[in-house]
């Protein structure tokens, strides 16, 4: 007999097991629910074609089709299994819970497995996935102009047992033109939104989750509009970071990659810094005189970061000199003042 269960009866009682998603490849890397392990039924080349055999023939020729394409493959695939887990219960899920996740859950019954089918889908996970970004969160942003090491002072939080969600993480991006440099690439936007849903749901509406201040897009990856909307009405913990200490920590995050790199992210910004300034900040680069470089940016950044906060003037700002010296206990102490 074939269980089956509902996305959040997943999330309640099955998380643990191994979560198998039959679509093809190109699916799965377009979305897909974290920890799935890809086990397509049908490659793309092979979806391609019953597709087009469904358009052309209809619901039947296509399952015949399917059928022809994948039954060489059922013996293969049992011994694939034996090698991926040994645990007896897998749950299975294609698109919408349809015809590839019950021939793949037929089949895993047939071999001695217990599948669990998941129903509604990869559909019902998104459904479910953009509906958190409704739910009532509390979030508290941690602001500050470029170069406050905003990201390290997260995971400071984050090991001492504060609720936060690391936005640039998510995105595999730190958020400004020289963002990418040596993080590969960045995941789809409806990847990064399944991601971001996935760190939501880990807390309840009771638990104030700490967010780094980001515009709404972050590399390519675009904040849901919801989403968004709550970050621009929460209230802000804005460091007051000198600016020698954040020059030397562009420097320490940046100055270690390849001078060729760092001048085409520069001339990437060429609109923003003033063509002479463009000019100045290559120079720099190839004397190697890192110093100069990095404050012909922060020029440009910290105007950007000034009319910014002009922009949202009615927000709540509690503003704390901070550096690499300040205990992390300070701004605990600071956020539980303000609940």
């Amino acid at each position: 007999m074939i269980n089956n269960c509902t996305i959040d009866e997943y999330f309640q009682h099955y998380a643990s097991l191994p979560l198998i998603d039959v679509r093809s490849a190109g699916e799965y890397e377009q979305g897909h629910i974290q920890h799935a392990i890809n086990f397509p039924l049908l490659n793309n080349d092979e979806r391609s074609v019953v597709g087009t055999c469904y358009k052309q023939q209809g619901h039947k020729a296509a399952v015949i089709k399917g059928f022809e394409l994948v039954g060489g493959k059922f013996a293969d695939y049992i011994v694939q299994f034996e090698k991926l887990t040994t645990q007896t219960e897998i749950v299975v899920h294609c698109w919408r819970g349809g015809l590839r996740s019950n021939i793949m859950a037929w089949l895993l019954e047939k071999g001695g497995y217990k599948p669990i089918f998941l129903k509604g889908g990869y559909k019902a996970y998104r459904n479910w996935a953009i509906d958190k970004f409704s739910e009532q969160k509390k979030l508290l942003i941690l602001g500050g102009k470029t170069g406050s090491h905003k990201t390290k002072i997260l995971q400071q939080l984050k090991t001492a047992n504060q609720c936060v969600i690391d936005l640039e993480m998510l995105a595999n991006h730190r958020g400004s033109a020289f963002g990418g440099i040596g993080l590969g690439a960045q995941p789809t936007q409806e990847q990064f939104e399944n991601n971001l849903a996935s760190a939501l749901s880990t807390y309840d509406s009771s638990s104030t989750i700490w967010i780094e201040n980001e515009s709404r897009l972050i590399g390519k990856c675009i904040l849901p509009t919801i989403f968004f909307e709550t970050m621009k009405q929460s209230p802000i913990i804005e460091l007051e970071v000198n600016r020698s200490e954040r020059a030397k920590n562009i420097i320490d995050e940046y100055g270690a990659f390849d001078r060729k790199l760092l001048v085409e992210k520069t001339m990437g910004i060429e609109k923003k810094l003033g063509n002479q300034n463009m000019r100045n900040s290559i120079a720099a680069i190839l004397d190697n005189d890192y110093n100069s470089w990095v404050n012909y940016l922060l020029d440009y950044y910290d105007k950007t970061y000034q009319h910014s906060k002009e922009r949202n003037g009615n927000r709540k700002t509690i503003l704390i000199s901070y550096s690499s010296q300040n205990n992390i206990d300070e701004l605990i102490a600071l956020a539980n003042s303000l609940n």
